[in-house]
């Protein structure tokens, strides 16, 4: 898979927050001043979640306010499990929303 196509297969995610259109963040957690992570690390987030007021770029009260994505690396966690999941077929969907099903969450288990 190019970085292309890994772009636009985390894009099609949705925002993590909201499940809307999204656009890629760039974690900076763990990067030096002014630097962004690899194009192989981003994060599918709406231009509200994003960008906007309460947003990763602005207060952060949308992101205080979520279950497990508190943090960059929260998030890139679910991305990574998302592509992970894809890649290998190991997903369903329900209702418009991705379920990744894996050792952590598998009823069956």
């Amino acid at each position: 898979m190019n970085i292309r196509d890994y772009k636009s297969m985390v894009s099609s995610m949705g925002c993590l927050l909201c499940g809307a259109d999204a656009e890629l963040h760039h974690p900076r957690d763990g990067q030096g001043m002014s630097q962004r992570a690899s194009d192989w690390c981003v994060i599918p987030l709406c231009p509200e979640h994003h960008r906007g007021p309460q947003g990763w770029h602005g207060d952060r009260t949308a992101f205080r306010l979520s279950k497990g994505m508190s943090t960059e690396m929260d998030m890139l966690a679910i991305v990574i499990r998302h592509t992970v999941s894809r890649m290998t077929g190991s997903h369903r969907e329900d209702n418009g929303w991705l379920f990744v099903i894996g050792p952590a969450n598998r009823g069956d288990q």
